[in-house]
């Protein structure tokens, strides 16, 4: 074993102090040599001893062993343990051999050097466990650590067997001998005179005495009770408050009992409908409505001002039914409805329904009614309007209408497409075209117009879609028609689609 420059030889044994009595300590002996062979033989070398459990982590026992004269030695020491300063435990009694019991639990030690204090940790040992020896020598010029581990086996823990002069930790003078008891008849008893055991006689059967009952006391007490009744209440004496009685021969039932005001008796004490029992800062007992403490009750609450319910720390408040959660808080103010996890400031996990009302948008508009998406866009188409001859007359003349019922109340957006006729026979003149609901243009007045229109023979005039906007009531049917207008005409000719293909088309829209 190569422990810096030593090398170290060493034997355990155990022996006991006394011929006949249990062994007190261990002897630990050996050799120590330099590595290059020179013995060990400082005048003053220390140990130190420590025993712990087969880990090695629990510290048990801890002795220092300070003094030891090598010189002259050749390196050899004998040292015994449990003869030196105990570091550990802290508690004084404890002996090496107290290291050894099995039938204990130890306060494991923490050790730094010489100094040791009280572990977090304990040790339990199994009735198997070994202990381990550790050992630090001081060579005059640095602690070295023996290794390895020394294990104490069976023979070291015969040294427990001290405690056969004991039954636990009792010792013989504790206890009576069975011979040494005195005999006594069946009508005596036990009894210790202040030096000695001794048989005294029962006086219950005859007389009173001191600490017994007489035959006169159990019948008088047996009287108070028989086989068919209770005791009465003139058999019970009235308990002053003093001695911790109530000082009355009745009491309310299903009542609370407290002092009074003086402390000098005991009085019935109850709190009305939907009052808590309270106590002030010195303890006194007294009622305290339920609104009060700002708790929230059934059927609602009085507070006298804003209540809030919740949280004050970062967590979410959830309202349940049957046992299952309805409508959640989010702990950053999102609200969920039939889902835990709102993704916005309002997330319903199911149908919302507006009774009335409507819904209000951010720019302030309110929709009370929602169009029909399968009524959205409505498309109208208008056959052929043929043999029309114009007039002079400045007016418009409607040449094809159609009927159409609103789904839904609101604003609707009409688009005509091909609002120019196929023209043929006509001079030069103004010519335009509109449409109407209901006779009434709508809110742009939107119309086409042309102005020079000169001799078009078979021809087609044809302008971009013209639109305007109308009010409309859901359920009311109207009446959708397509004019003209003329101006310095005489006898123009035309079809609303002549030889063109496909036909004149309106196209109804919601604004939304």
């Amino acid at each position: 074993m190569n422990f810096g420059a030593f090398l170290v030889f060493i034997a355990l044994s155990y022996f006991g102090t006394e011929a006949n009595g249990a062994p007190t300590t261990l002897t630990y002996q050996g050799r120590i040599l330099r590595s290059d062979g020179t013995p060990l033989e400082h005048s003053n070398v220390s140990f130190i001893f420590q025993i712990t459990n087969p880990s090695g982590q629990c510290t048990i026992y801890q002795e220092q062993v300070t003094g030891i004269n090598m010189t002259n030695s050749k390196g050899v020491f004998d040292v015994p343990i449990g003869a030196g300063l105990i570091n550990f435990p802290l508690s004084g009694g404890f002996t090496v051999l107290d290291a050894f019991n099995n039938s204990t639990s130890y306060t494991c030690g923490a050790c730094v050097g010489y100094n040791c204090v009280n572990g977090t940790s304990t040790y339990t040992p199994l009735n198997t466990d070994y202990r381990v020896l550790r050992v630090q020598f001081h060579d005059g010029s640095g602690w070295r650590t023996i290794a390895p581990d020394n294990h104490i086996r069976s023979v070291p823990f015969s040294g427990y067997a001290l405690s056969a002069q004991k039954l636990g930790t009792n010792v013989a003078s504790d206890f009576l001998l069975k011979a040494g008891l005195p005999t006594c008849t069946s009508n005596q008893y036990l009894s210790w005179n202040g030096t000695t055991l001794i048989c005294a006689t029962s006086s219950a059967a005859s007389s009173s005495s001191t600490g017994l009952l007489s035959s006169t006391d159990w019948n008088a007490f047996n009287n108070k009770l028989d086989s068919s009744s209770s005791i009465s209440t003139s058999q019970l004496p009235t308990v002053p408050v003093s001695k911790g009685g109530t000082g009355v021969t009745s009491l309310i039932p299903n009542r609370l009992l407290a002092s009074d005001a003086s402390g000098s008796a005991v009085t019935a004490f109850n709190c009305g409908a939907g009052q808590l029992v309270s106590f002030d800062a010195l303890g006194v007992m007294g009622c305290i409505n339920v609104s009060s403490l700002g708790m929230f009750t059934n059927g609602g609450n009085t507070f006298s001002a804003n209540a809030v319910l919740g949280t004050n720390d970062n967590f979410s408040v959830s309202f349940a039914t049957n046992g299952i959660r309805r409508m959640t808080v989010t702990a950053d103010g999102k609200v969920g409805i039939l889902t835990t996890t709102p993704n916005s400031a309002l997330t319903v996990g199911g149908q919302v329904e507006s009774t009335t009302g409507g819904f209000k948008f951010p720019d302030g508009s309110v929709q009370t009614t929602a169009a029909s998406a399968s009524v959205l866009p409505k498309v109208i188409t208008f056959s052929s309007v043929s043999g029309i001859t114009t007039s002079s007359a400045p007016s418009y003349v409607t040449m094809s209408t159609r009927s159409w019922t609103a789904p839904a109340t609101g604003m609707v957006l009409m688009t005509y497409y091909k609002i120019a006729p196929y023209i043929f026979s006509c001079t030069s003149g103004n010519l335009g075209f509109r449409f109407t609901v209901d006779g009434a243009a709508g809110f742009i007045g939107n119309h086409a117009f042309i102005t020079g229109v000169h001799r078009y023979q078979n021809g087609e005039a044809v302008f971009p879609p013209m639109v305007d906007t109308f009010n409309v009531t859901e359920g009311t049917t109207y009446i959708i028609a397509t004019q003209y207008f003329t101006q310095s005409f005489s006898s123009c000719l035309f079809n609303s689609h002549g030889n063109s293909s496909g036909q004149d088309t309106i196209v109804i829209q919601y604004v939304q």
